[in-house]
This record gives structure tokens, sequence and C-alpha cells, in this order.
């Protein structure tokens, strides 16, 4: 903090040293400060809410599973549950499995991507797993899905 208030104090405009300290000053917070800590620590700095949903919306797609969101989401894991139930009426599991269920399901109407992009893109760990997650939360095999979408591009 000291080299920052020198560099304010001199009028240091240098872009790269500011965006080096920058990157430095994250990773000290990070390092040693868990997210209840910093926006704890923030928040009467910003004094911005940023609203919960929005956080969950712009987060999700990166995150495989509970404890990954509630970090992304700068949450505790036990407030972040308690939060989701409240805000959206399932829990975290659920409603990951129900999106990344509707993302899979629209990859597989794009027909032009390959079954092998689609599990590199949602992290499956094999064809088989991917075949399993279909059928448990689409209602199909990846290939009947797509049939189903071929077929109805064929009648338009």
């Amino acid at each position: 903090m000291a080299g920052i208030v020198s560099y304010l104090m001199d009028e240091t405009h240098d872009f790269d040293l500011w965006k080096l300290k920058h990157k430095e000053l994250i990773w000290v917070f990070t390092r040693y400060y868990d997210s209840e800590e910093l926006q704890s620590f923030f928040h009467p700095m910003t004094d911005e809410q940023v609203p919960f949903r929005s956080l969950v919306m712009t987060h999700y797609r990166k995150a495989n599973n509970t404890d990954e969101l509630a970090e992304l989401c700068g949450y505790g894991v036990h407030t972040f549950r308690r939060i989701f139930k409240n805000e959206f009426g399932v829990s975290v599991h659920q409603w990951l499995i129900r999106k990344r269920a509707e993302n899979v399901k629209f990859r597989l109407s794009q027909i032009y991507i390959s079954f092998v992009d689609i599990i590199d893109e949602f992290n499956f760990s094999s064809p088989q797993e991917f075949n399993c997650f279909c059928k448990a939360n689409i209602g199909d095999t990846p290939s009947n899905i797509r049939q189903q979408y071929l077929q109805s591009s064929d009648k338009e």
C-alpha cells in the first residue's frame, strides 16, 4: 500500500505500472483473505450491491459445482446456498444441472457442432457420461436429440 501511496503523491501516470500493481493487489487479496472478508472490506468503499441473481447469471457457466459458483460470486458456500435457495427456489446443484441441460440441448440443436466439441465445452469426462447426462436430464440420447432437430429443420 505504501508503494501505491507514493505513486499517488508523485502523480505517477504509468499505465503499465498501475496494471502490475492492480494484479499484485488482487493476488495479495485473494491469497490472504477469503471471499466473505473481502466482501465486508470492500462493500463500504463501493457502496454498491450487485444483485445476487446477476452475479449468478454472470458466473454460472464457468462453475462446475456449487463451491466453484459460490467462490466466483464472492460468497462462502453456506451463505451462498441459503441466499440461492431463497432467490431461485431450488438448490444450487439442481439449478446448475438444469442450466447445463438447457445449454447442452441448445448446442445439440446447432447441428454443425460436433459431439466431441460439446463434450469438451461442458467438461464431460467421456462420451458415455455425456450420453447418460442427456438421457437423465434432457430425456434422450444426444444422437436422438440431434436427429429430432434435423427432422424438424427438414420440415421447414
